[in-house]
């Protein structure tokens, strides 16, 4: 994990299981010095959820307040994919999935 501070948006709790899920592997903890799973906090501001991790704690909030609160504005908020390292897969080719699906 290369920044020090980031926000990210997670539209969906399926976004913010799997921001969450990759956080903990790198250690990150809830600022109050819980462990990040099983409680997402997602339920709390829905798709407008949010999570800031500086250094390696984490908080959540809305969108609207990290877009508004002078002391978020230098960082931008990210996605889900600009943050979660997801595993390179290959494009199969139409003889491949008539293949794969016996067709």
């Amino acid at each position: 994990m290369e920044h020090d501070e980031i926000i990210v948006h997670c539209p969906t709790e399926a976004d913010a299981h799997t921001l969450l899920n990759y956080l903990h592997q790198n250690g990150v903890r809830w600022a109050n010095d819980g462990t990040l799973l099983p409680q997402l906090n997602w339920d709390v501001y829905k798709e407008r959820t949010c999570y800031h991790r500086h250094n390696n704690l984490l908080w959540f909030g809305s969108k609207g307040f990290f877009e508004t609160e002078d002391e978020f504005s230098h960082i931008k908020i990210c996605r889900v994919e600009d943050v979660v390292d997801y595993p390179d897969f290959e494009v199969a080719s139409d003889d491949m999935l008539k293949e794969l699906l016996s067709i």
